[in-house]
């Protein structure tokens, strides 16, 4: 009796154990498969909240440079190399593309002259510096601003319109109170552009406490 349980134990906990194998192998052909041309990344900071958070790790689709403007949709989250040190990468949301004009009031993007609904977009800081950084914005005013550049001064949440310049890209934060975005650095040229983010493999808090919720969860 005592060797039959003995033997149930063991079949019991291998069939387990091939069953966890099997399911992370599937798990990991699947991820494989859904963003074809993989990259696997670590969101380091929390400006992307609440679409990533601090400690997701993420995959995404590899984009090539004759991909680029065909592959890319206002809304989607991107990963590109920072303008100011290509040898670090920066995960945002697609906001302008070619041609548009873009600008914020009260934290408010507008877009082509009309207010762009952004479900996902946070801002709990009711402060809005004025830095130097918002200077490069000078060289692409349109409209009435666009008369008096020397006097024009933006903030963090009121600035612009921009017009975005052919084959660059605007980008921001969800979080918008804690992001450094284009709104500091620029546009981002569409040859900088290196992936498009799809989809959560793990996470965990910094507590290291896993956040089993967020496991396959696909980035919108």
């Amino acid at each position: 009796m005592k060797k039959d349980y003995q033997s149930s134990l063991i079949v019991g906990l291998a069939l387990t154990l091939g069953l966890l194998i099997a399911a992370f192998f599937g798990y990991s052909a699947f991820l494989a498969w859904d963003a074809k041309d993989m990259m696997v990344s670590k969101l380091p900071s929390g400006s992307m909240e609440p679409t990533l958070l601090l400690g997701d790790y993420f995959t995404s689709t590899r984009l090539g440079n004759t991909r680029t403007a065909a592959t890319l949709r206002r809304g989607d989250v991107v990963i590109f190399l920072w303008p100011e040190d290509t040898t670090k990468q920066f995960v945002k949301r697609l906001i302008g593309l070619p041609g548009d004009t873009i600008a914020m009031k009260d934290a408010v993007v507008t877009l082509n002259g009309r207010t762009l609904r952004e479900p996902y977009a946070t801002m709990t800081d009711s402060v809005d510096p004025v830095v130097d950084d918002f200077r490069w914005q000078r060289r692409f005013l349109v409209g009435q601003v666009a008369r008096a550049t020397s006097h024009y001064v933006a903030s963090r949440n009121n600035w612009g319109p921009l017009l975005v310049p052919a084959n660059r890209y605007f980008v921001l934060g969800d979080r918008r109170d804690a992001s450094l975005d284009s709104r500091y650095f620029g546009f981002v040229p569409a040859s900088e552009i290196v992936g498009h983010v799809r989809r959560v493999y793990f996470s965990r808090d910094t507590n290291g406490v896993i956040r089993w919720s967020r496991i396959g969860h696909l980035v919108r």
